[in-house]
C-alpha cells in the first residue's frame, strides 16, 4: 500500500503540456480540411446521389475524429500507467532499482527506495522477521568524481548499521527473556508459542527534486511493543542534512518554541485528559522533565505542505497513553 500511495503522488505531479492539446486539434482540423477539399473536388462531378453519399462521407469524418481522440486518451493514459508501472518496480526491486537509477531522468524520481525486503520465521528461536530497507539514491550535483552525493552515502551507512544493530539486538533480547523465563522457573509448555515480532519500516514524508524527508521505524513486539524513530531531512542539491535552522531561518527557536506552546495549550483546552509535563517538580520534589525548547537534537519530519514537524517520543513530554506528540511549526 505504502508503495502504490507513493506511486500515486508521483502521478499526481505528472504535467501534461498545454501545447498537446493544441496540437492534437490541430493534426485533426488539417485532416478535416483535406477531407473537405477532396469531396468538394468530387461533388463537382458527382450528381445529387453522390451529394447524399457525401453526406455519408462526412458521418464517418466525425467518428474518425472521434475516434482519434479516444486513441489519443489512450495513450495518454498508457503513458501514465506506465509512469505508475516504473515507480513501483524501482521501489520494490533492488536490482531493477539499481539498473534504472543510472539512467540520467531518474533522479527526480528515485530518491528514497527499498533495497530489501523480506520476511522469514525461525521456529528455533521463534523470531518472526519483516524488513524493508531504504536507501538514498540521487544524482551527485556538486562532483563528477561520484554519481552519490556524499550525505547520501553516509546516510545509507549509517541505515545499514542501525538495522544490522536492531536486528542483532532484537535477537539477544528474546534470547535474554528466555533465559530468565526458565531461571524463575517456567517450563516448557508454558514457553510454547511465545515469538516475537521484529519490523524494519520506514515512510516517506516529502520529496521533490532538492529535497527528501523519511522515517526509518524499528519495532520489536513480545511481551510488550518497544518501537525507535529515527528522522532523515536531507536536501541533495546542497549534499547536506537540513536543520530547523534551515527551513524556518535564524529565529527557529523561537519560532518553533512559540508554535509548540501553543498547539500544546489549545489540546490541553480541546481534551481534559490531554495533560504535558512541564519543567517544574512535583509534590515529591521529583523533576517531571518535559518540553522547554527546541535544540539541535530535536527530531522533526518535512510533511507534504513544506513544514517541519516536530515529534517527541512516547513518555517523553506527556503520558504514554497520548502516543508520539508532533507538532507542526508553520513556516
Amino acid at each position: 500500500m505504502k508503495v502504490l500511495q507513493e506511486s500515486k503522488k508521483i502521478y499526481d505531479r505528472i504535467e501534461i503540456p498545454e501545447e498537446l492539446s493544441q496540437v492534437v486539434e490541430d493534426s485533426i482540423q488539417r485532416m478535416e480540411e483535406q477531407r473537405k477539399a477532396g469531396r468538394q473536388a468530387d461533388n463537382k462531378k458527382q450528381d445529387e446521389n453522390s451529394r447524399q453519399a457525401g453526406t455519408v462521407h462526412s458521418m464517418k469524418d466525425r467518428k474518425k475524429k472521434s475516434a482519434i481522440k479516444k486513441v489519443v486518451v489512450r495513450t495518454l493514459s498508457t503513458a501514465a500507467a506506465l509512469l505508475i508501472c516504473f515507480s513501483i518496480g524501482l521501489n520494490s526491486n533492488q536490482a531493477f532499482a539499481m539498473g534504472m537509477s543510472e539512467l540520467p531522468f531518474v533522479g527526480p524520481l528515485a530518491r528514497v527506495l527499498t533495497i530489501r525486503s523480506y520476511e522469514e520465521s525461525n521456529e528455533e528461536t521463534g523470531i518472526n522477521v519483516a524488513v524493508e530497507v531504504p536507501a538514498v539514491e540521487a544524482e551527485n550535483t556538486q562532483s563528477k568524481e561520484n554519481s552519490q552525493p556524499s550525505v547520501a552515502i553516509d546516510v545509507n551507512a549509517r541505515i545499514e548499521e542501525i538495522v544490522q544493530q536492531h536486528l542483532a539486538k532484537a535477537e539477544k533480547d528474546f534470547a535474554d527473556y528466555k533465559e530468565a523465563f526458565f531461571a524463575t522457573g517456567g517450563t516448557e509448555e508454558e514457553w510454547a508459542g511465545r515469538t516475537m515480532d521484529v519490523v524494519v519500516d520506514y515512510q516517506i514524508k516529502y520529496q521533490d527534486d532538492a529535497r527528501v524527508s523519511f522515517v526509518l521505524y524499528l519495532t520489536e513486539a513480545w511481551v510488550a511493543s518497544y518501537q525507535e524513530e529515527y528522522y532523515y531531512n536531507l536536501d541533495l542539491a546542497e549534499n547536506q542534512e537540513l536543520t530547523l535552522e534551515d527551513i524556518l531561518g535564524a529565529d527557529w527557536i523561537n519560532i518553533a518554541n512559540d508554535s509548540i506552546f501553543g498547539q500544546m495549550e489549545q489540546r490541553m483546552e480541546e481534551n481534559e485528559d490531554y495533560v504535558y509535563w512541564g519543567s517544574e517538580k512535583d509534590d515529591d520534589g521529583i523533576d517531571m522533565g518535559g518540553f522547554t525548547t527546541v535544540d539541535r537534537n530535536t527530531t522533526f519530519y518535512i510533511n507534504e505542505a513544506g513544514n517541519p514537524v516536530v515529534t517527541f517520543p512516547k513518555y517523553e513530554i506527556a503520558p504514554g497513553f497520548m502516543g508520539v506528540q508532533e507538532f507542526e511549526i508553520q513556516k
